[in-house]
């Protein structure tokens, strides 16, 4: 499978991701450099660990 990371296929998927809230705090004054910052996936041990940690607390 081909990993597609063209310009307006990305953007949209990013957008459709982030709620379109980037582009609402773009339009606010005031506010300066929006961004997306794209970072690895979290490693399913520290998922678990954070799970066991907070379900003691609710």
């Amino acid at each position: 499978m081909e990993e597609v990371k063209d310009d307006k296929t990305y953007k949209g998927f990013v957008d459709r991701l982030t709620l379109g809230i980037t582009r609402g705090l773009e339009n606010l004054p005031g506010v300066l450099d929006v961004g997306f910052v794209e970072k690895p996936p979290a490693e399913k041990r520290c998922l678990l660990s954070w799970e066991q940690v907070w379900r003691n607390f609710s």
